[in-house]
């Protein structure tokens, strides 16, 4: 093979790997906002159920017990579910975290690959 088609093949070779590089870039940088923004979101509903459960709890503390049990266990019922929703959330925010992380590592994974064939391509010319 001579020098011109060498320089050809490397020249196009590295603009495919410049090409994929940039798409698959592009799509991990979308999927890490987004899911930057549902954890923005995520975070701000648990705060929201974190003081409705306060103020519940609150609620069943302040009552006297002169007040019918009725509402004492309805209050306490309140609070369950404001807690169950809260665990739910930070479920969701825990998977959320995972899937960032995932995406994250793939980029940085996809980047170390075009270092080394870069670095190998430097290599052979």
């Amino acid at each position: 093979m001579n020098a011109e088609w060498k320089d050809r093949l490397f020249k196009t070779i590295r603009e495919a790997e410049d090409t994929i590089r940039q798409n698959e870039q592009e799509e991990h940088e979308k999927k890490i906002t987004e899911l930057t923004a549902q954890l923005v979101e995520i975070t701000k509903k648990i705060e929201e159920l974190k003081t409705k459960r306060d103020e519940l709890d609150k609620q069943v503390q302040a009552e006297d017990s002169s007040v019918k049990n009725e509402k004492i266990e309805q209050l306490r019922r309140d609070l369950e579910a404001a807690n169950q929703e809260l665990v739910k959330m930070l479920d969701e925010k825990n998977n959320l975290y995972d899937e960032l992380t995932k995406n994250t590592r793939e980029l940085l994974d996809t980047n170390e690959t075009i270092q080394k064939n870069a670095q190998e391509i430097g290599r052979l010319s």
